[in-house]
């Protein structure tokens, strides 16, 4: 990652210190003409050439990437995948599984949570033939392995600043003027003075999107997609053991086309409608009703070490793999 993205110069203006308490949300790298990063890097990840049109739909894409992913990635004649049992990486999931090859293998590394998240999910992995499970609180590997992830799907849909304003605001805000509510956001974590400074350095990237910016969540989301799509694409390498390769599944044109093309699909009336065309795309596998009306984005843990245990509202504690089949069997997890 370093030999990559390389820092040029840090700002000594005082109000930096903004960027300490908004770090995860200001570490950015423009992808842009307009360059408003705080920390300087070297941007290798631009975006993609606009056609006048383009007519994919998301499952198309899915299973486009699904097919780039079998033919390109696959080794003795196997995929690795990271489940968290979330919209994204279900998605990437079924991708997978709906093109996977004949005698070809599918090993999902997942962790309790990723069960206790996506339980109905986890039943049909069981089933399904060459798919096999393995903890991924445990990897230790010493040789080399790609791994698929579900990164960079929030980039395509969104951003999780969306939760936070709808926590802090009201869910009706989200499609408020974002000028009225981007620096109640950036003040929430930081002050208004601050909040005011970040405002101003990162208001004109709406210039150079293709369509007009008006919302919040229209700011939100081209703010993710056009200022965080590198870090992200290169944070899991300093998360994972150094052995593993991630493979963001979302990392590709047709994607940012599809989220540049479709930018009303990305979320509906109410919370539980965001990423909707993916939760629709999960559906045509799993058949979940539930899952489709109901999930909620939740962000996903990093890493190797952690979250092979739980705590259940009644009391119960799952601290292993046999604890949480045992659950299963008694019904005890929906």
């Amino acid at each position: 990652m370093s030999s990559i993205l390389y820092i040029l110069n840090i700002s000594k203006d005082p109000r930096f210190t903004a960027a300490a308490n908004l770090m995860t949300e200001i570490m950015t790298v423009s992808r842009l003409n307009y360059k408003p990063d705080l920390i300087k890097m070297k941007n290798v990840c631009p975006l993609p050439a606009i056609p006048s049109t383009f007519n994919t739909s998301f499952e198309e894409v899915c299973i486009l990437r699904s097919e780039s992913i079998w033919k390109e990635k696959s080794r003795d004649k196997s995929i690795n995948i990271f489940w968290s049992g979330g919209i994204d990486s279900t998605a990437a999931l079924v991708g997978l599984i709906k093109t996977q090859p004949s005698k070809h293998a599918i090993r999902v590394y997942c962790n309790l949570n990723s069960i206790l998240e996506n339980n109905y999910f986890y039943k049909l992995i069981l089933k399904n033939e060459n798919t096999y499970l393995y903890n991924s609180s445990l990897i230790n590997t010493p040789e080399k392995m790609t791994m698929i992830t579900g990164e960079l799907g929030d980039q395509v849909f969104g951003s999780d600043l969306l939760f936070r304003i709808s926590s802090l605001l009201g869910f009706d805000n989200l499609f408020s003027p974002y000028m009225d509510v981007i620096p109640k956001l950036f003040a929430s974590k930081c002050g208004a003075e601050q909040s005011d400074y970040l405002y101003q350095r990162y208001e004109p990237i709406v210039a150079e999107c293709p369509f007009k910016i008006s919302t919040a969540f229209d700011f939100v989301w081209w703010w993710n997609f056009t200022q965080k799509w590198q870090c992200v694409k290169y944070r899991k390498h300093s998360l994972v053991n150094p052995n593993i390769n991630p493979i963001h599944f979302f990392e590709s044109d047709d994607f940012q086309l599809w989220s540049l093309f479709n930018h009303e699909k990305k979320i509906g009336t109410k919370i539980e409608t965001y990423k909707m065309p993916a939760k629709e795309f999960i559906y045509s596998f799993d058949k979940n009703n539930t899952y489709m009306e109901k999930k909620k984005k939740y962000g996903s843990p990093f890493g190797n070490k952690r979250h092979f245990y739980a705590l259940l509202e009644d009391g119960t504690k799952i601290n292993t793999w046999s604890d949480c089949n045992y659950l299963i069997e008694q019904n005890k997890l929906i």
